[in-house]
């Protein structure tokens, strides 16, 4: 090899090495074909253009990998949920704007502290398990939150681990549930109430589905008309009817299914043990009135052997003690 071609490839190797993102020109056609100069100089290009693809690409992932890494942070940024990046050891190393607001902390301020500082102390058992024991997929939580100033809020979030640079960090996703959890909390009174006034009063009461089958009696339906509860849930409400007056029954149903005004019928009502007994007093109460105790949309009725003044008394304390509240 001679000093002048050896100087051509120096040059050739301080071209790529200065500007890797262009080819350099390789001089092959100035060498006699079949010569070792040009064989050596068409292996250089070959080479030389395989680093150029492979830079290339390099090139193309690192700009998709900056572009993904943006939109990800941009929706991190974005979500009205709030997000939490830790180690697996509780140590907070990155939080979204709706996390921040929600703790009443500043960015800056969360990473400097960890996942114990955020919840309260009847809550730290649920945390450290969650350390401890780190879930591999999307886990539902519930945990007693605390705020920089003290206060505290019912929080929910799913949690889960990823891995970022090669470091496994947990991500949890939260949302202040604190109006849900009172709407619950008044949803379970309501319900304790409705239950507590089915169960004592003395007047029958029962709920139907939409096509007449009974799902629900109470202590003293079971007893006005001689039936044990078992005996009488799936049953359908005509056989409680004297076959005269079946036919008011269906009436009512065809009503409210219809979308109409509920009505007050008097009917004949059949016992198991007396076939036909006393005129009752019965109360429809609309599906939207009765949707929150039964799906799909029940109808309550009272019976009773009462003015039916009496029984529209009732049969508006059931009504308020059933109305649905929105939940937060």
């Amino acid at each position: 090899m001679t000093p002048a071609f050896q100087d051509i490839l120096l040059q050739l190797f301080d071209d790529v090495h200065q500007n890797p993102d262009s080819l350099p020109t390789v001089p092959s056609e100035e060498w006699d074909e079949g010569s070792t100069e040009r064989q050596l100089l068409k292996s250089f290009r070959g080479m030389a253009e395989q680093v150029y693809e492979r830079i290339h690409q390099l090139k193309q992932t690192e700009q998709q990998l900056r572009e993904q890494e943006e939109l990800y942070h941009s929706a991190f940024d974005a979500t009205n949920d709030g997000l939490i990046i830790g180690d697996l050891d509780g140590t907070i190393v990155e939080v979204n704007p709706a996390a921040s607001q929600m703790y009443g902390y500043s960015q800056a301020e969360m990473i400097e502290l960890t996942g114990f500082h955020l919840i309260h102390p009847s809550s730290h058992s649920q945390l450290e398990e969650l350390i401890t024991h780190p879930p591999s997929s999307g886990t539902r939580t519930r945990l007693l939150a605390l705020r920089k100033d003290g206060s505290t809020f019912h929080a929910e979030g799913y949690l889960s681990t990823f891995t970022y640079k090669g470091k496994p960090l947990l991500l949890s996703v939260g949302r202040d549930v604190t109006e849900r959890v009172e709407a619950e909390r008044q949803l379970r009174e309501r319900e304790e109430q409705y239950r507590s006034i089915f169960e004592a009063t003395y007047d029958g009461i029962n709920i139907l589905d939409m096509d007449g089958f009974l799902v629900e009696v109470n202590p003293a339906f079971c007893h006005m008309f001689g039936y044990t509860r078992e005996e009488l849930i799936g049953k359908h409400v005509n056989v409680l009817a004297a076959p005269v007056d079946q036919h008011i029954l269906i009436e009512s149903l065809e009503t409210l299914k219809a979308g109409r005004t509920s009505r007050r019928r008097s009917h004949e009502a059949c016992g198991k043990m007396e076939p036909y007994s006393t005129w009752n007093h019965t109360a429809l109460l609309s599906p939207m009135e009765a949707t929150s105790i039964c799906s799909p949309f029940p109808v309550i009725s009272l019976h009773g052997s009462m003015p039916s003044s009496n029984c529209a008394s009732v049969r508006s304390s059931i009504a308020a003690s059933l109305k649905p509240r929105p939940m937060g």
